[in-house]
């Protein structure tokens, strides 16, 4: 056949096989098996029978299809839409009556496009389901296996975009709202630039492996216990090694773990950080094996700058003004370039 409109034009092959008595339920019962053929085809066309594509959208594709309307599969999929590509096997249930919950489960050979190309395709359905801050990777390839419903999407992809790389093995709930959306699983970021992902200066790109259970994909709505490695963090110019970290997170709060086995900053830190009152409050124990404060850019004027010692916090404020608690130092060495200092108990 071919089927051509002001904006469309499908080309292909396509067998219906059934029982008479099936046509009472042509969506789930009548069956079909085809191929489109360098098919072009009008989002405007498409929203006359499931209005969930953005507006005059064009795409072009090839793709073998089977099943029924309401469990319609493609198989060897390649759509070109603007500067995009998506290509694989995916299946579509439940696209054609509203009155029932969708779903999109896809082997994802390649999905080459961007947040807002993506966004702009299928507004609702991905459009309220992606975080927001997903317009930060700009142009991104994505590969792997993932479904997307209403209420959850699961995920098994690997990501590369202009920010870095991420590898995911996720089920995240109450997408709905989804940067303030639950998650659980594990994440490995390889060169990742956190700093442009958060906008913060500070903080530059990262390589990780952790497991994940919380939620929130923004600094706002972030609560996450993590457990992982971060083996790369440049913060303040200075890229950190090898850090084993396990914990509460959350955007102006840390409770847990950390030992770190840098070269130049070798600690165990066990406490609380909490910065979400109008008074910080720190409690924490810190052992700090050695610390090079000039290389880790702490102290600029003096070329050595090395710490060691422990260190007990238990204190509320946030200005010297009105700090209350204590700090104990015990068995803590600082030396610079003109002289040294020891403290057994401070």
């Amino acid at each position: 056949f071919e089927i051509a409109t002001d904006e469309s034009d499908l080309k292909g092959n396509i067998e219906f096989y059934y029982d008479r008595k099936d046509f009472a339920d042509f969506l789930n019962k009548v069956k079909l098996r085809g191929n489109f053929e360098k098919s072009i085809v009008s989002s405007d066309d498409i929203n006359m029978f499931y209005n969930e594509f953005g507006k005059h959208k064009t795409v072009e594709f090839t793709t073998d299809v089977s099943g029924t309307l309401n469990e319609l599969q493609t198989s060897k999929m390649d759509l070109a839409y603007e500067s995009s590509i998506i290509k694989g096997d995916y299946k579509f249930t439940n696209l054609f009556e509203s009155d029932k919950p969708y779903k999109i489960e896809g082997n994802i050979d390649n999905i080459t496009s961007s947040y807002y190309q993506l966004t702009g395709l299928l507004p609702n359905v991905l459009g309220k389901r992606l975080p927001s801050n997903f317009s930060r990777f700009g142009q991104l390839t994505l590969t792997g296996q993932a479904t997307v419903a209403e209420n959850y999407l699961i995920t098994k992809t690997t990501l590369n975009s202009e920010i870095g790389s991420a590898t995911s093995d996720l089920t995240i709930t109450n997408i709905q709202d989804i940067d303030n959306a639950s998650y659980k699983g594990n994440i490995t970021l390889t060169n990742f630039n956190v700093g442009k992902y958060t906008k913060r200066t500070d903080i530059g790109r990262v390589s990780l492996a952790v497991d994940v259970d919380g939620k929130g994909f923004n600094q706002q709505h972030l609560n996450t216990e993590l457990r992982g490695k971060i083996s790369k963090l440049t913060y303040n110019k200075y890229t950190y090694k090898d850090v084993v970290v396990r914990g509460i997170l959350t955007s102006k709060l840390f409770n847990g773990y950390l030992k770190s086995y840098d070269k130049n900053f070798q600690f165990t830190f066990e406490g609380l950080a909490d910065l979400t009152s109008k008074k910080n409050e720190f409690q924490f124990n810190a052992s700090v094996a050695y610390a090079n404060l000039n290389a880790l850019h702490f102290v600029k004027r003096d070329s050595i700058a090395d710490f060691k010692g422990d260190i007990k916090i238990n204190v509320k404020g946030n200005t010297i003004d009105n700090l209350t608690g204590s700090i104990e130092f015990l068995k803590t060495r600082y030396i610079h370039q003109n002289n040294s200092y020891y403290f057994e108990d401070f």
